[in-house]
């Protein structure tokens, strides 16, 4: 849940976009709830600038240590 939302996980091998994100330099990101063969639930961040992009998938315990990680350096300067 993030701001009162729940987000409903896409069926089996499906994707869904839960939010997308202009960065610097030209560059975007999307985010995307996906559910793997198997039921495997993951976060996709794809991150895209110009014509190249880069897929990474994390798992909730991951997604949970990054979020931990960017909160802390965002608190130390400043935010």
């Amino acid at each position: 849940m993030l701001n009162g939302t729940e987000y409903d996980l896409p069926e089996e091998g499906g994707v869904k976009t839960l939010h997308e994100l202009s960065l610097a330099w030209g560059a975007d990101c999307e985010l995307q709830a996906v559910t793997h063969p198997g039921g495997l639930p993951m976060l996709r961040m794809r991150l895209r600038q110009g014509r190249r992009f880069t897929d990474v998938e994390l798992t909730e315990e991951m997604a949970l240590e990054m979020a931990q990680w960017l909160q802390a350096w965002a608190r130390a300067k400043g935010g």
